[in-house]
């Protein structure tokens, strides 16, 4: 069992309101994240208002895309649920509360029972104003697609991440190199053989979920974890 402590990212969706960031997140605003075990992994996300005040955090869920055989829980401030609820309500935090540390957060609690992953999006809102709100989505991979050695490093930048349509690779190294993309259930769904610097895929064809590039070279093997959100 182990915890993982990680950071978020905010998507503004056509259908939600579109406006700058409303609360203020503990971590950055990014987040892909790939595990390799099949214990418990958690995910702690906290949040406050710019400057302290009494709040009351609801949310609704947007999207729901982990593997339907997974076990996993939620739990906000205040309350707990089994797997994840439609919507909840956090309990108020006054601003004497925030002051002395108080926050709003949600808590992920996953047991992967197979390789694959999924997003999860959650609204999260004034109660008093649904208008002053922010996306939450979490994006988590159980791994296990290639038994070989990943090598260190950055060395591949994969770009608009999420991405809809046209999906920008460039490596910093060179020479000949086999690119496999595989979606959340592990299965192959475009593979190419380059010597370029850079290239694009076209993703329009593929279902918004998590994808993961393999790029496999006489060196070894490089990995980039890849959403498209159509």
């Amino acid at each position: 069992m182990k915890t993982i402590i990680t950071t978020i990212f905010c998507l503004f969706l056509a259908y939600m309101p579109t406006q700058a960031q409303t609360f203020k997140y503990t971590t950055d605003q990014h987040i892909t994240d790939v595990f390799s075990d099949q214990g418990f992994v958690y995910y702690d996300i906290n949040m406050v208002t710019p400057e302290p005040e009494t709040i009351t955090f609801r949310w609704q869920l947007i999207s729901n895309g982990l593997p339907s055989n997974w076990n996993y829980s939620l739990c906000d401030h205040g309350n707990c649920y089994v797997g994840i609820a439609s919507s909840g309500t956090m309990h108020t935090i006054s601003k004497s509360e925030m002051e002395e540390g108080v926050e709003g957060y949600f808590k992920f609690n996953i047991n992967p029972k197979s390789y694959g992953g999924g997003i999860v999006q959650i609204y999260v809102y004034d109660k008093d104003n649904y208008n002053r709100g922010d996306t939450v989505s979490i994006n988590v991979y159980n791994r296990d697609l290639v038994n070989v050695e990943l090598l260190d490093g950055k060395e591949i930048s994969a770009y608009p991440n999420p991405v809809d349509d046209l999906l920008n690779i460039a490596f910093e190294f060179g020479g000949d190199k086999n690119l496999k993309l595989f979606n959340s259930s592990g299965e192959l769904v475009s593979e190419m053989q380059s010597i370029a610097q850079s290239l694009q895929i076209n993703t329009q064809e593929f279902e918004s979920g998590i994808y993961y590039l393999i790029v496999q070279t006489e060196e070894g093997v490089r990995s980039q974890m890849v959403s498209i959100l159509h």
